[in-house]
């Protein structure tokens, strides 16, 4: 049996924001473990169309300390993978996509096992499908020491999806282009946030074929940089912004039902929707106070579920060894 050996490669993949205590592609290594964070978009704005059919946008993205667990092993050949949610563990998954491209592209003899535990709800607009595929491909490059650069994975990734790239630069992270631009930012406020959970499920496609230039909101230059430089829940919360909002609701009539309802239960708070998903957000600047604002929201009895989640402040995508 070949002997695990730490990886001394220091391989720009591995920093900032990486943990790299694996071993090198050579040597023997177990169970490799990276927690797939969550984000939701404090403003997005959609300028129009593109020529390639993407919409080009800007948007403030913050990540939540709220993940899905994708574990890897390693195989002699081709691609396993394993889902704990029903219906998600076949060869569409964004974490198995991101595994076969990876594998193809630099022609990798040997294989791979991932096993996704799925926590965040699907078509919410928490980026759980991206943020899988930006794990996998983490994995993938420590399993097989190619010792790609973060960059490298990050346009890997915009081959997947374009809010793939993000996930390399959490916590905080400013986006345009059509998502694939991304650059980390410094974000004022520290806080937690409180995701009403709708239980309906939103196709991103669908959201964003049903945009219309009329929902694009005014002064978001202002905004975006306000979002960047204001410190408290309550003055951000009036600053953040989704010109995707009317969207959701015209492709799920519900959840546009629903925010009008808790509204006129006493939930007079800006409810809005993050990304092209179903989840409803509200900021609190401590968890005491997002704790409270979720139970009142529970005791309408008009949505099933509400989490509370602290903000990410620190950089992401570590990689573990079990």
């Amino acid at each position: 049996m070949r002997r695990s050996v730490p990886c001394q490669a220091a391989c720009s993949a591995c920093a900032p924001g990486i943990v790299c205590n694996l071993t090198r592609a050579d040597d023997f290594v177990s169970r490799l473990v990276v927690n797939a964070y969550a984000k939701i978009n404090l403003g997005l704005s959609i300028l129009g169309r593109r020529d390639d059919g993407f919409h080009e946008l800007e948007s403030i993205a913050v990540g939540l300390d709220w993940y899905d667990r994708l574990t890897a092993a390693p195989l002699p050949g081709g691609i396993e993978f394993r889902c704990s949610a029903a219906g998600l563990a076949g060869p569409e998954n964004l974490a198995w996509r991101a595994a076969a491209l990876i594998q193809n592209r630099f022609h990798v003899g040997r294989g791979i096992r991932l096993e996704l535990e799925k926590r965040l709800d699907v078509g919410a607009g928490l980026g759980g499908g991206s943020s899988d595929a930006a794990a996998a491909l983490l994995l993938c490059n420590a399993l097989w020491g190619l010792e790609l650069s973060r960059s490298e994975l990050a346009a890997l990734g915009a081959e997947l999806g374009s809010d793939v790239p993000l996930f390399f630069h959490l916590p905080h992270v400013w986006m345009a282009g059509r998502g694939d631009r991304v650059r980390p930012v410094s974000l004022a406020w520290r806080g937690w946030v409180v995701l009403v959970r709708t239980g309906v499920t939103v196709s991103t496609a669908a959201a964003y074929r049903r945009w219309r230039r009329e929902d694009a909101c005014k002064d978001t230059a202002r905004r975006l940089n306000m979002i960047l430089n204001t410190a408290d829940a309550g003055s951000l919360e009036q600053s953040t912004f989704n010109d995707l909002q009317k969207a959701v609701f015209r492709v799920a009539p519900r959840i546009g039902q629903l925010r009008r309802r808790l509204r006129d239960v006493g939930i007079e708070r800006p409810l809005r929707v993050t990304g092209a998903g179903s989840v409803m957000v509200l900021l609190e600047d401590s968890e005491s106070a997002a704790v409270v604002t979720a139970a009142r929201v529970l005791e309408t009895g008009l949505v099933p579920d509400v989490s509370v989640v602290r903000v990410l402040d620190t950089e992401t995508l570590d990689v573990t060894e079990e």
